[in-house]
């Protein structure tokens, strides 16, 4: 199981628990039933607990752990290639990152809110361990750098899962388009009948605009692994001899920053994976928005399945499509982040600030969203039927013909325009008599097309004929 899948299932309702159920500790208690940190000091023993509660990066840096524990195991490494550590000590300290590993993955690691973030709880567990060694491996390093690498290592395995999604996605709408075999239904502007087209089409239209999405999966994903930061210390750069092309080897970065002031503050890759997010949500929306209207009793074009939909406290007879109706609502909380990460940045100073603690917040709530989504999404798409009664009703409304009667009077000689014109007066008497305009009469056709007009064509019109019409590339007789 993918490592987000399993953290967000030990900590999927930590952010959001409800007041009465949480504890809540006296205003002060200067190191009064609370450790000493490992950055504390002499200097500041009368911190209150409140700090430590505001202040504490814990609830989200669980998230970001596994991918901690990547980034130091790189920088032992590097430590140990420029002599900082010696060879047992880089034995032990990966063996305590592994370690710490496995119990972040179980949910057991011990984390304590005076250490403030996961930095700091690593380093306190590897000094517990191995004494002097744990306090060394923060040479050449700050938290700054760190959690500016392990967040995009973080982000690029995130935006792999969302990629299996829309994959998973796009095989099941191909699916469902594969059932929907020569099922011709109304194709639709504005919601109002306009031209036959095969639901496969309307149904694989979803699987470019999802194809286009994994493009843009793809390029956050770049983006989240173009440059590493690890190695820019606070904001100046580190003055250690470490050798920063083999960690970027290591994490498979593309190349070493080019500027440590902004390195540490740059979370433009946050942006481009949130931006491909609200892109993928609102074609989920979209789609989520036509499985509904389709299933509704107006429509009855699709079968929602009694395994993938729910049912009414009240009413027996209800089966309501529940996954499309949330993942609707979920797609609005993915965009809403996209704007609310911009608005978070826009007004911080270059380099680094602890606002960036709150665009975690941000991205992992867009994330859990996407990822709930992906869970049910694909499954219930491969569980909707097509209806072909629905459908047959469907497109005997609109005189969804009538381009087709306009295209067979221009091949006889008329301008498109003067063409438009004769068929919506042909609607016009279709609509009085309460036909479609392929059921008229003959006697209508030639009064309003006169005698000199070849009728030929009009037992011609069917759907399939109009269909078959459209091979070109891209229409939807070249399905």
């Amino acid at each position: 199981m993918p490592v987000a899948q399993v953290l967000f299932g030990l900590l999927q309702n930590h952010f959001f628990w409800p007041a009465q159920c949480r504890q809540k500790k006296e205003k002060t208690q200067p190191n009064l039933g609370i450790t000493v940190g490992v950055l504390d000091s002499k200097l500041n023993t009368d911190r209150p607990t409140s700090l430590f509660e505001f202040t504490h990066g814990i609830d989200l840096d669980q998230h970001v752990g596994p991918y901690e524990v990547q980034t130091q195991k790189a920088w032992v490494l590097g430590l140990h290639k420029a002599g900082v550590i010696t060879d047992a000590e880089q034995k032990q300290a990966l063996s305590g990152l592994e370690e710490a590993l496995q119990l972040l993955l179980s949910g057991q690691f011990e984390f304590k809110v005076e250490d403030e973030d996961i930095h700091m709880n690593l380093e306190r567990f590897l000094t517990e361990r191995f004494g002097q060694l744990g306090k060394k491996l923060h040479t050449g390093r700050s938290r700054n750098d760190l959690i500016a690498t392990s967040l995009r290592l973080m982000v690029f395995a995130h935006l792999e899962e969302i990629k299996t999604f829309t994959k998973n996605l796009i095989s099941s709408l191909e699916s469902f388009a594969q059932k929907s075999g020569d099922v011709v239904v109304p194709g639709m502007t504005h919601l109002q009948n306009g031209q036959p087209v095969l639901f496969s089409h309307v149904i694989r239209s979803y699987k470019s605009a999802f194809e286009r999405d994994n493009f843009r999966l793809q390029q956050a994903q770049s983006a989240a692994k173009d440059t590493l930061p690890l190695g820019a210390g606070a904001l100046a750069g580190t003055d250690q001899n470490i050798d920063l092309e083999l960690l970027c080897h290591e994490l498979g970065f593309l190349r070493v920053c080019q500027n440590s002031y902004d390195s540490v503050g740059d979370r433009d890759f946050i942006l481009d994976a949130l931006n491909a997010y609200a892109s993928m949500a609102v074609h989920l929306s979209r789609l989520s928005e036509d499985i509904i209207i389709w299933a509704s009793s107006g429509f009855e074009l699709i079968k929602l399945s009694p395994n993938w939909s729910t049912g009414s406290s009240m009413m027996p007879n209800k089966r309501n499509p529940d996954i499309a109706e949330l993942s609707r609502a979920k797609s609005a909380q993915v965009m809403g982040a996209a704007s609310m990460a911009m608005t978070l940045l826009k007004g911080l100073p270059t380099c680094y600030a602890s606002d960036l603690h709150e665009l975690k917040r941000v991205y992992l709530n867009s994330f859990s969203q996407m990822l709930a989504m992906a869970g049910v999404y694909p499954s219930f798409v491969n569980s909707l039927e097509v209806n072909a009664i629905g459908a047959e009703q469907l497109r005997n409304k609109g005189h969804i013909l009538a381009t087709d009667v306009a295209s067979h009077l221009v091949q006889q000689g008329l301008s498109f325009r003067d063409a438009y014109i004769k068929v919506a007066e042909l609607v016009a008497l279709a609509e009085a008599s309460q036909r479609q305009i392929h059921q008229l009469p003959t006697s209508d056709w030639t009064t309003v097309l006169g005698d000199e007009m070849g009728l030929g064509f009009v037992d011609q019109l069917d759907f399939q004929t109009s269909i078959q019409a459209r091979k070109q590339p891209g229409g939807t007789g070249s399905n």
